[in-house]
């Protein structure tokens, strides 16, 4: 009787508690969480500044009037006839593409590409120049879920090049065009990062293949659908055509893409 009595004199301030105090503690939580996080993304500029600068100042214009060709590990690479006379950028594994002779890899989510990064450092893909990226450290905001990144000990032995890319929850990636002063926007993932160091290089043009946006990769089935992917590359553009007009931007065989882009058909069975 006694503990029943307790319970019901005690109930109206658990009550209090649940739908008044509690919320309020959690908005003050994530106030000050905020807070923390900008003072971690302040302290942090400089040194995101530095090492980008160390990893993209001497590609500035470096390219100019020719071609770059960002080799995605979509399904449709397995249709690409490779173009002559083009600088090489895969992504992830598409390094592993035998038909194709690449001049530089990136790679940055660790949880998708540590079944295979370590091919990365054997022949004949030891001297590739590589870039692997490092995420930011809070990515969903009060979340506070951290993202897998390369570790630096895998970094070192790969002789690899880290730069800083943004990831951010607000669906607008921020492309940036000083990549060497600032990061890298990450939003679009890593293919996106690899074309916006293609831009900066201020190429001709720049073929994108193996962009899919869909599901399953170019030696496997299995895989994640990327078709929300589409509409970071549809602000690529818009980026693109605001900062590099004079560069022409074609999508090879392309699937989620298609009329993003001016589209290129090596096969007429593909249209």
């Amino acid at each position: 009787m006694k503990e029943n009595f307790k319970r019901k004199i005690l109930r109206p301030f658990k009550y209090a508690y649940l739908y008044t105090l509690a919320p309020i503690s959690i908005l003050f939580q994530r106030f000050f969480r905020t807070i923390d996080e900008q003072n971690y993304y302040s302290s942090r500029a400089l040194v995101v500044s530095q090492v980008n600068n160390e990893a993209f100042s001497k590609y500035k214009n470096i390219y100019n009037g020719k071609d770059i060709v960002i080799i995605a590990s979509g399904p449709s690479l397995n249709k690409y006839i490779p173009i002559k006379n083009t600088i090489n950028i895969a992504v992830n594994r598409s390094f592993l593409y035998e038909k194709v002779n690449v001049d530089y890899i990136f790679m940055m989510d660790y949880v998708a590409v540590k079944d295979y990064i370590e091919m990365a450092n054997k022949p004949p893909y030891k001297n590739i120049p590589k870039f692997y990226g490092l995420f930011n450290k809070y990515v969903y905001g009060f979340k506070e879920l951290r993202m897998p990144r390369i570790p630096e000990s895998l970094a070192i032995r790969h002789n690899a090049t880290r730069f800083y890319a943004y990831l951010n929850r607000s669906g607008i990636a921020n492309y940036e065009r000083e990549i060497d002063r600032n990061w890298v926007a990450g939003n679009g993932g890593i293919a996106s990062v690899a074309a916006q160091f293609a831009l900066f290089t201020n190429p001709k043009r720049l073929y994108l293949v193996g962009c899919d946006c869909s599901s399953g990769y170019f030696n496997s089935k299995n895989g994640n659908n990327a078709r929300y992917m589409i509409a970071y590359w549809k602000q690529f553009k818009d980026f693109a055509n605001e900062f590099y007009p004079d560069t022409e931007i074609i999508s090879v065989n392309p699937v989620g893409l298609k009329g993003v882009f001016k589209d290129l058909y090596q096969d007429d069975e593909q249209r």
